[in-house]
């Protein structure tokens, strides 16, 4: 089934970057929940690009406890697989949704050939390892309540965070049991931290 560009960059513009010999090999693919989309050791063959749904990459310490790496509602993951010999991680659907999938030797060839291109790629992963370098420094702080309003100035937009994803999923991506992360919200709001409205959380106005 040939793909919709005008309706994929309209969902998602940065997509707009990809140059007309990729959107050419590009497929489509299916996932559902709980799907193995690939495991750490297997070796690279393609690039992903979700498009819709869930996408998590995960690790698991030697207590079996899962670390979540990266959470993908839309757009590439597992960029550096382009130059690994081997997925460092699992990569897991959280819900059903859909992938872009391009072979890597293709991708790399477009990369090669095309400096645009190049140079949009390169602004794209300065940008991830922006958003990467905030969640480590996220997961340095000691209190789950610095943790709290660190994401919401660093993921959020004027102060306020819209969730799409369950709490018990941000506690995780929080380095937080979900007890503790109920707990601090309800002490952050009963302080005059916060404001919280269903998946609406922002910060009061003592806060900013």
């Amino acid at each position: 089934m040939a793909i919709d560009w005008e309706s994929v960059i309209g969902e998602q513009p940065a997509l707009a970057i990809l140059p007309t010999r990729l959107r050419e090999v590009a497929r489509q693919r299916p996932f559902a929940k709980g799907e193995t989309l690939f495991r750490q050791g297997q070796r690279p063959e393609v690039m992903w690009c979700v498009l819709t749904g869930e996408v998590r990459l995960v690790r698991h310490s030697t207590e079996g406890t899962e670390i979540i790496l990266q959470r993908s509602c839309g757009g590439f993951m597992a960029e550096a697989s382009l130059d690994a010999e081997a997925y460092h991680c699992d990569a897991i659907a959280a819900a059903d949704g859909r992938l872009l999938c391009f072979a890597r030797s293709a991708f790399r060839a477009a990369l090669d050939d095309e400096p645009v291109f190049n140079r949009s790629w390169i602004q794209l992963l300065a940008r991830e390892v922006r958003r990467l370098r905030a969640r480590s420094e996220r997961l340095s702080l000691n209190s789950a309540a610095e943790r709290v309003l660190h994401y919401i100035e660093a993921e959020g937009t004027d102060g306020v965070v819209a969730l799409n994803q369950p709490r018990k999923v941000w506690a995780a991506e929080l380095g937080l049991t979900h007890e503790t992360l109920y707990r601090t919200l309800r002490q952050l709001r009963e302080g005059g931290f916060l404001v919280i409205d269903e998946q609406r959380i922002a910060l009061s106005a003592q806060k900013k």
